[in-house]
């Protein structure tokens, strides 16, 4: 994928991956970070770091006025991560159903890209299956193509 990125600082001891966004809300630091959930199955987390809590926010919707390079960047973040690990699985879906929404419009909108590096499958709850652009899913898994 060639669209513009935001520069990405990673924090190993936290294993966090964090950069920031700069749009009509001014500056604000996005985190990335990975949980595994089972061997090989590692759960995307993303949101706003709160500098007073020191915890990230799934929930909020920013606004900022640069969502395409936001995804950019955590979809470059994803195939760093998946880099060192051929057999690991991401697994991602949205804290609210708008989150979700978004997701499924991005994976859809450069599912072209996306197919040349991803493997992508999506679930309705029990099983997961093959991306299909004509579905709505609940939950999202990728795996870096090799």
């Amino acid at each position: 994928m060639n669209h513009p990125t935001y520069s990405v600082d990673f924090d190993p001891l936290k294993k966090r991956y964090s950069f920031c966004s700069t749009g009509s809300k001014g500056t604000i630091i996005k985190v990335v970070e990975f949980a595994e959930i089972q061997a090989n199955v590692y759960n995307l987390g993303f949101g706003d770091f709160n500098p007073i809590t020191q915890e990230i926010d799934d929930t909020i919707a920013t606004k900022n006025g640069d969502m395409h390079k936001v995804l950019a960047t955590i979809i470059s973040i994803t195939i760093d991560f998946l880099s060192d690990k051929p057999l690991a699985y991401v697994l991602f879906e949205g804290s609210t159903e708008s989150r979700t929404r978004l997701y499924q419009i991005a994976i859809h909108q450069y599912y072209d890209e996306f197919i040349r590096v991803f493997e992508i499958y999506g679930s309705n709850g029990e099983s997961f299956e093959l991306f299909d652009k004509n579905k709505k899913y609940e939950s999202f898994l990728i795996q870096k193509l090799l």
